[in-house]
């Protein structure tokens, strides 16, 4: 058989051409949080709001450090990278252990924020 003809019928037939290698893992869907720097070493006063959180008022915070406030009391620094319709995402800095945590919430569970 013509090695044209039989390299055609491979490449048909699904195989590789190139020999099998070592697996190549997927990409992650989240960033590397641990290229950022701390956040700043003070926290913000609450900044109280009266409208319900949504993510056009998050959108500019993406990319920028954020000092969030939760409904349950719990208040931290983030670095938001993706705001949908009903949560946003990105790194949560864990003060204890002094390093960003990939992290993510509803937004039904912020009471407010302030971006930097």
């Amino acid at each position: 058989m013509n090695f044209i003809i039989r390299r055609m019928l491979l490449y048909i037939l699904g195989y590789p051409f190139c020999p099998p290698g070592p697996p190549i893992p997927p990409p992650s869907p989240e960033p590397s949080c641990s290229m950022l720097p701390p956040p700043p070493r003070y926290s913000p006063d609450l900044q109280p709001t009266t409208f319900a959180i949504d993510r056009r008022a998050l959108k500019p915070c993406i990319n920028r450090f954020t000092y969030i406030w939760l409904e349950n009391g719990e208040e931290f620094w983030m670095y938001p990278t993706y705001v949908g319709r009903r949560s946003i995402s990105g790194c949560k800095w864990n003060a204890k252990r002094r390093r960003w945590n990939y992290f993510g919430i509803d937004l039904d569970n912020i009471a407010s924020f302030v971006c930097y």
